[in-house]
């Protein structure tokens, strides 16, 4: 890492880089003077996030260099201190320049094509979303607009879930196919992403974490072909609650519960937030409880989203989404998910809609 204008000191030139490609990352970033930024490597599997190297902000006009060396393409992000904001870019190039306005959280990349076609893929997935966030209120409105709204919301919706397939399935950089293949949706065809992670590995035979992605996948599915019915005993799973201190659903038994899985990323699943919250208000709490789950791989989002929507029940996380123990030990494939559990563990009921909460929670639950 380096101040540009300043001499980068020979010692660097001569490290260690046999096998391994470097990329010389420049960040220019207004709004951000005096702040330490962070080069991030983004986990792969059961990776930990790595920090990389840091530097203090000067201002504007002072840019900042870092090197990437790695023997693969792998997804970076520059990440300001105390801040939810990050800038993702790839290293395919030799020179990556990002130019960040840290104001407003906008930026823009150059002279990396596999960063380009992510970033204008993800801006367009976003305004997609934002869409679909501004339409999910007016589905609670009584009438045939509301109708209306919802075969919009529906339309939107699918088009935003095959955006990530058809992205995912012809994107030519392979960092760029794994930064989006966990919001890749089969529903439930297992053949399917059978087929689809299998032609993924034909296409990038020579990158080892897509080979590693591939027989991840192909183990995972042989679990979800095993899927909980309603009569059965649900598995108890350990997470880490909104405050850090491991919870297990074990301690549920007693009363009856709806475990809930969701994210913060997934739009469809904040439609459930009003239903979860007017269904508390009607039944019995010495009775019934919600416990939720989100697949969120970072804490901040969905905490804000917890605060943001006033969740005030038991908020769990798995941070290695569909790799986590919730998918491995309740086996579900789709978000939003749910279970209602009566109070010997046993399933009542699953995949309940959210505007059927109330109805099916209260044919167990006395109000």
């Amino acid at each position: 890492m380096k101040y540009t204008g300043l001499i980068l000191l020979s010692t660097v030139l001569f490290c260690s880089c046999a096998n391994k490609n470097v990329t010389v990352v420049n960040v220019t970033i207004k709004g951000a003077a005096g702040k330490k930024i962070y080069l991030v490597r983004l986990p792969f599997l059961d990776e930990k996030e790595a920090v990389l190297d840091s530097a203090t902000v000067v201002d504007v006009n002072h840019p900042v260099e870092f090197l990437v060396e790695d023997k693969e393409q792998r997804p970076y992000v520059i990440r300001v201190k105390e801040s939810g904001k990050i800038y993702q870019f790839i290293n395919d190039t030799k020179e990556v320049r990002l130019d960040i306005n840290h104001i407003n959280g906008k930026y823009s990349i150059a002279l990396s094509p596999a960063s380009e076609s992510l970033k204008r893929f993800n801006d367009s997935q976003a305004v997609l979303a934002d869409s679909l966030r501004q339409l999910a209120p007016q589905m609670k409105k009584p009438g045939d607009t509301a109708a209306g709204v919802k075969v919009l919301y529906d339309r939107k919706y699918e088009a935003f879930r095959k955006n990530y397939f058809h992205y995912a399935d012809t994107v030519r950089s392979a960092a760029a196919f794994l930064s989006v293949l966990d919001n890749v949706d089969f529903g439930n065809s297992y053949e399917d992403q059978k087929a689809f992670i299998n032609k993924a590995a034909t296409r990038f035979a020579d990158y080892l974490p897509i080979q590693q992605m591939r027989t991840e996948i192909l183990n995972m599915v042989k679990i979800y072909e095993e899927e909980y019915n309603v009569g059965d005993q649900i598995p108890a799973v350990k997470l880490p609650d909104s405050n850090g201190e491991d919870f297990s659903t074990a301690s549920m038994q007693g009363r009856y519960y709806l475990l809930d899985i969701w994210a913060s990323w997934c739009p469809q699943c904040r439609v459930y937030n009003y239903y979860k919250k007017q269904l508390l208000k009607q039944v019995d709490s010495r009775q019934f409880a919600i416990v939720s789950i989100a697949m969120d791989d970072e804490t901040e989002p969905w905490k804000s989203m917890i605060d943001r929507d006033s969740l005030g029940w038991r908020q769990l996380i798995d941070a290695k989404l569909w790799r986590g123990t919730a998918a491995n030990t309740l086996k579900f494939d789709s978000i939003p998910f749910n279970f209602l559990i009566d109070p010997n563990g046993k399933i009542v009921a699953k995949a309940i809609k959210a505007d059927s909460l109330f109805s099916v929670v209260s044919a167990f639950v006395k109000r």
